[in-house]
């Protein structure tokens, strides 16, 4: 949400409470104007909050609905009840990450995997890990994925390693050297399934 609310420019209406003048006829034309769109602000980014709570009801108490519907005025006081209810504790948050890490540590190719499917699965354990704060660098997924491949791979794992600087390695330039090995693998199977000697 922070995210989307930062790329609508909503963030800084969301992030910090303004507060509407008791008397609005003091303030000039240029004020007037400034506190117009800031409203406007406020109200698209309460609608948005609320969009999203309907996507969200079912981890939503009913308690923590109708606190947000019948006492809520800004969409600075939604996120605030927004955050206390869903921000995670640091114990919590310690303990999720180092489930992930370990399961991270412990992932390894499986034999009915092909290249792609395995650097896809290591992607979205490493994505997991970077939403809570967790960072791997292109090179320790890369190398990651070099040290877990299954046997099959051997030969090309040699080849990336002794020809190509793995230290500028991609995933990406990584799971399509995988890729193309695959498919060669593919082609000489069904090439050699239909001659059969």
């Amino acid at each position: 949400m922070r995210t989307y609310f930062r790329a609508e420019g909503l963030w800084d209406v969301v992030s910090r409470e303004f507060t509407v003048p008791q008397d609005i006829s003091n303030l000039t034309p240029e004020e007037q104007e400034q506190l117009r769109k800031n409203q406007e602000k406020d109200s698209q980014a309460l609608s948005r909050l609320e969009a999203e709570l309907c996507h969200e009801i079912q981890t939503l108490s009913i308690q923590t609905l109708s606190i947000i519907n019948e006492t809520v005025s800004s969409s600075k006081q939604a996120w605030d009840i927004l955050k206390d209810k869903f921000q995670e504790t640091k114990v919590k948050r310690f303990g999720k990450t180092q489930k992930l890490w370990g399961e991270y540590e412990r992932t390894k190719m499986r034999e009915s995997e092909t290249g792609r499917e395995y650097c896809l699965r290591l992607i979205q354990m490493v994505n997991r890990l970077r939403f809570y704060g967790e960072n791997n660098t292109e090179k320790d997924v890369v190398m990651k994925i070099l040290r877990s491949c299954t046997r099959k791979y051997d030969l090309i794992i040699t080849i990336i390693e002794e020809c190509k600087d793995v230290d500028k390695m991609t995933v990406a330039d990584l799971m399509s050297s995988l890729e193309c090995h695959d498919l060669r693998q593919m082609r000489f199977k069904m090439r050699d399934q239909g001659n059969p000697k």
